[in-house]
């Protein structure tokens, strides 16, 4: 019998009872001695009840609940949070009930294996980007430490073994960009908070996370500098210098930036009417964003739908900006301080630089090659 199951053991001549009621394991001495009458009553009585009974406990009382009573609890408990805004409280609802309870919301948790947990993950990924895979992982992680930890109902974690844990969540690279034709159309399109986000997205190349986490307060007005000082990582977590422990070793997230005369100008200008003086970007409800994917959903794809423009998400307009950057002959050096990429770095020129040809129009790609030929002209002719 596997430990915790429940069984009955004998041991100088007595009967003892050995079991895990409501999280925790015990051996009990039953009080009876070994006869022919209790062995008969060994073999048809229920190890757990006798073991319950003993300890004077209702094993129903929390033993007995399945995935998604526990996964409610765990909601239940999120919408109490004062801390937790309603967007994340409905994204947490949202995730439990489209990914985690069609699968385990009638089971028990002692039932769940580690390959289960393995196969769930390795679906996710299927359907999902690496970003919100982990945040799945991490909710189901946090409900089965609620049942754990809080209601100690379960022994063990499988997301704590090894198996788990060297899943790795490879990212999906998309190698869509932008041109600079549909960022012209998408400028001469937009206004308000929005425009501002994508002057900053395509002519600076921040990251979404860095972008719905800038404050005003960022912003030097009379040296024309951008402090970048926080960003929200995947978690939804603000994150500054402080959280020495969450920042990623290989982004140089903090870092400041030259801003154009024409950015801060709009900036200014947005500052003049908008209600919120603290956050840069905010929710109808004032509040910042906590994720990239509200902006992307509400208010991005619709304009590109009207502008009749694909839309290749968010992260395009970083590669839009490193494009274009580059194909202006700059310097990759200058170009990775800017990005919070390492100098030296091969992700950038991987994962961000596109060919001129596919992000600048046909008449741009004529007038370089046109400064191309009067250098050539100038060094050979001495024209």
């Amino acid at each position: 019998m596997e430990k915790g199951k429940g069984t009955f053991k004998i041991r100088d001549n007595r009967i003892y009872v050995h079991g895990t009621v409501n999280g925790k394991f015990y051996r009990k001495s039953t009080g009876k001695r070994v006869s022919p009458a209790n062995k008969i009553w060994i073999k048809k009585a229920d190890p757990l009840k006798v073991l319950a009974d003993i300890l004077n406990v209702d094993t129903n009382q929390k033993g007995e609940k399945n995935i998604e009573e526990v996964a409610l609890e765990f909601i239940d408990l999120k919408n109490r949070i004062n801390t937790v805004t309603e967007a994340n409280k409905q994204d947490i609802k949202s995730s439990i009930e489209k990914n985690i309870l069609p699968l385990f919301g009638s089971r028990k948790f002692e039932d769940i294996t580690v390959a289960d947990i393995s196969i769930w993950i390795q679906d996710l990924q299927q359907r999902y980007s690496n970003s919100r895979v982990k945040s799945n992982r991490n909710l189901f992680k946090s409900i089965f430490e609620y049942a754990q930890n809080d209601l100690r109902i379960v022994d063990y974690n499988p997301f704590i073994s090894k198996a788990v844990k060297n899943i790795k969540l490879t990212v999906k690279v998309s190698e869509e960009v932008y041109t600079t034709e549909e960022i012209k159309n998408m400028f001469e399109n937009v206004s308000g908070w929005l425009k501002v986000y994508l002057d900053l997205s395509f002519k600076y190349g921040l990251r979404p996370g860095e972008l719905i986490a800038l404050k005003f307060e960022d912003i030097d007005f009379e040296k024309n500098l951008l402090h970048i000082q926080r960003f929200r990582n995947s978690d939804k977590l603000i994150i500054d210098k402080t959280d020495i422990d969450k920042i990623p070793k290989n982004k140089k997230h903090f870092r400041t930036i030259s801003l154009y005369e024409s950015t801060v100008e709009l900036i200014k200008a947005y500052n003049l009417f908008t209600d919120n003086k603290e956050w840069l970007f905010t929710t109808t409800y004032n509040k910042p964003f906590v994720e990239s994917r509200s902006i992307l959903k509400y208010h991005l794809e619709p304009l590109l739908k009207e502008l009749n423009i694909k839309n290749k998400k968010l992260y395009a307009t970083r590669r839009a900006f490193a494009s274009i950057y580059s194909a202006n002959n700059s310097s990759l050096s200058d170009l990775q301080k800017i990005m919070g990429h390492s100098e030296g770095s091969a992700i950038t020129e991987k994962h961000y630089i596109k060919a001129a040809s596919e992000v600048l129009s046909t008449e741009e790609l004529k007038h370089k090659a046109t400064q191309k030929e009067a250098i050539f002209n100038q060094v050979i002719f001495q024209e």
